[in-house]
């Protein structure tokens, strides 16, 4: 089942006994949160007619928010997922990346415009997944963050459905007030994973 077909089902489910919000109105307000602020005209085209059709659920998809799969990113292939959203980092201020990837059954790490991530260590190889997802997220952060801009990653879901999803607070707690809107289908930060307290991520984190 596709992302938005996940959300829409649950959005249904939740929010089936209560009236539906009017979507020109949720519209108006991801303008003024600057929710198409970095997105192309064929993008805010796309997202504001799923908005139209969908409500909440149309907003859940490329290029604010990209699929991630936790397996992918543990196993080395965080510089493919940099590629594919780095147009969009790009029209955020963040200069072109410059990565190098160190990657074994040893652990893995990344070197992204001089900076050094580590991604997850020989120690931590069984909780390499989450610690994937966590580490990008936050290296995302650091990116956006060394560039002013407002724009953070958040996370969504986690393991192969793991997403990243890119948003400033303003549109993120706009959706969170949407009628029917379930507690797991709400972005989250990185201090908000699950892993984020353990001793492993404490002991290395970037």
């Amino acid at each position: 089942m596709s992302l938005l077909k996940s959300i829409l089902s649950s959005l249904r489910r939740q929010g089936s006994d209560q009236a539906e919000t009017p979507h020109q109105h949720l519209l108006g307000e991801l303008e003024k949160s600057g929710f198409f602020e970095g997105l192309t005209d064929e993008q805010i085209e796309r997202v504001r007619e799923a908005v139209k059709q969908y409500g909440a659920a149309g907003i859940y998809g490329e290029p604010r928010c990209v699929h991630a799969d936790s397996e992918d990113l543990a196993e080395g292939q965080l510089g493919n997922f940099l590629k594919r959203v780095e147009s969009f980092l790009s029209r955020h201020g963040v200069p072109q990346l410059v990565t190098a990837e160190n990657f074994s059954h040893l652990g893995y790490s990344v070197h992204i415009n001089g900076q050094h991530y580590v991604i997850w260590n020989e120690s931590e190889a069984e909780n390499a997944w989450g610690l994937s997802e966590v580490r990008t997220l936050m290296l995302l952060n650091d990116l956006l963050r060394s560039a002013n801009s407002s724009e953070r990653a958040y996370g969504l879901y986690g393991g192969n459905d793991f997403h990243v999803f890119f948003l400033t607070p303003r549109p993120r707690n706009l959706v969170a007030s949407q009628p029917g809107v379930a507690p797991k289908d709400l972005p989250y930060e990185a201090h908000e994973h699950p892993l984020f307290e353990t001793p492993q991520f404490q002991s290395a984190s970037p």
